[in-house]
């Protein structure tokens, strides 16, 4: 809970207080314990249930970068080095090198096994082609907020993916079914996990291509002027 209250504070635009700093001094230290895996199996456990969720797991003392990490980071300022966007950098690369695009995996917290979120998988690479990605576009934008810029395989692969498809008309958009646009409506509320929607109802013509244009554009931003 304490570390949804310092996301939420980060991202109030209060996240450079006093009393939110060993947060982001603990953001740091999990990115920075990625370079020391070798590989995922260096750090799981298997199973031994049997059942249709029986993934690999953590213990829940392992410490691993969050989107909570990654949140009480991109909107704070106070820990931006040179020196600490290089580690980003190169964590989230390293990262992304292990993680096996499949993977599945859960922490457990005594005799109960948990989702461990959105970073048990590499980053979702901007393609106009999966729609899934409409759903996390927000964790490619918050990892350009630490002004990793380029250095990042997946933002610079996303970013020219972008470019190349905004370069045909400059508008971002998918074929999506009524059914497809209200779904997204689950995922309005901003989160850790969800990004802002913009336009109120995706079934008006041109509304979600007005959103995701928007973000495209904002992301671009983001890459090229985040220090």
């Amino acid at each position: 809970m304490k570390q949804q209250q310092d996301c939420c504070q980060a991202m109030l635009g209060y996240g450079d207080d006093t009393e939110v700093k060993k947060y982001q001094n603990a953001a740091l230290q999990a990115f920075a314990d990625v370079l020391k895996i070798e590989k995922l199996s260096d750090i799981t456990k298997t199973n031994q249930r049997k059942g249709k969720y029986c993934y690999p797991y953590i213990e829940e003392s392992t410490f691993l970068p969050s989107v909570y990490h990654l949140v009480g980071l991109a909107y704070t300022q106070n820990w931006r080095t040179p020196g600490n966007i290089e580690l980003l950098a190169a964590a989230i690369n390293h990262r992304d090198s292990i993680l096996p695009a499949d993977n599945n995996l859960q922490v457990k917290v005594k005799n109960n096994y948990y989702s461990v979120g959105l970073l048990f998988r590499p980053i979702k690479i901007f393609s106009i082609d999966n729609i899934d990605f409409i759903l996390y576009r927000r964790v490619l934008t918050e990892i350009a907020m630490l002004g990793v810029g380029t250095k990042v395989k997946g933002i610079r692969e996303s970013m020219n993916n972008l470019e190349e498809t905004l370069s045909k008309d400059g508008i971002l958009k998918w074929e999506l079914s009524s059914y497809q646009k209200q779904q997204l409506r689950t995922y309005r509320i901003p989160s850790a996990y969800c990004d802002i929607g913009l336009e109120e109802d995706y079934n008006k013509p041109h509304a979600l291509e007005c959103d995701l244009t928007f973000w495209a554009l904002q992301f671009l931003h983001i890459i090229n002027h985040t220090k």
